[in-house]
């Protein structure tokens, strides 16, 4: 069994180049039992429309193998009304979702969803949500096909809600010269630096424990 991950910049892999930055499922694995493996395809940028238009999506409906996970978290792009390559309504959103979860079925393997992480917009102190219905047509979508949600964008938004001050250590919200990718600094409020992925993986790896098929994922479950 493997996890294959299907999602935008919050899921894809970094590197040198990026550093400080990472995607959650970099530090995913921590969490697992020694050897699973994780098959990332996520890519910067992309919403589920642009990602099944430019043939990454098929790229990894390819790798999967019956029993696998596949994880889908979009939503980030998807609301981008400026960008018709990427945008879709949240009704067209749910849409796609519903078409990526039954092809991933199809390849007896399971589909799970995660909505969107909460960006760290605040307002007079308090932390505000930015990602309107598309959340909610996530867990539509995943009613429909009768797979697991991880509601990520509830669960972050009320753990980086307790002190948005502090919860800005886990974003790419750096001061200048500290890092030499970014010698002006960054003011990123979107996305992860690497304490906050691991935090960030910690969260979704306690919501996979739940899901009876993840078990196997895990020390002391139950093997496939």
């Amino acid at each position: 069994m493997k996890i294959v991950g299907m999602g935008d910049s919050l899921m894809q892999y970094n590197g040198e180049d990026t550093y400080p930055q990472e995607g959650w499922p970099q530090e995913l694995g921590s969490f697992l039992k020694e050897g699973v493996e994780i098959r990332n395809f996520a890519k910067n940028g992309r919403s589920s429309k642009s990602f099944i238009d430019e043939g990454i999506y098929k790229q990894a409906l390819d790798s999967l193998e019956a029993g696998d996970i596949a994880i889908v978290s979009f939503g980030h792009n998807d609301e981008k009304k400026e960008d018709p390559t990427r945008y879709l309504s949240p009704s067209d959103y749910e849409e796609n979702l519903v078409r990526m979860g039954k092809d991933i079925k199809q390849k007896k393997t399971n589909p799970i969803f995660i909505s969107s992480l909460s960006r760290l917009k605040v307002e007079q102190g308090r932390l505000v949500p930015t990602h309107g219905e598309y959340p909610s047509a996530m867990k539509r979508a995943a009613e429909r096909l009768g797979a697991p949600f991880v509601p990520l964008d509830e669960i972050s938004f009320r753990e980086f809600g307790k002190d948005p001050e502090q919860a800005k250590a886990n974003f790419m919200i750096l001061p200048p010269g500290q890092y030499p990718n970014y010698p002006e600094g960054k003011d990123d409020h979107t996305h992860l630096q690497q304490c906050g992925a691991k935090y960030v993986a910690s969260l979704i790896a306690e919501q996979l424990k739940k899901i009876s098929v993840c078990e196997p994922l895990f020390a002391g479950g139950k093997e496939s």
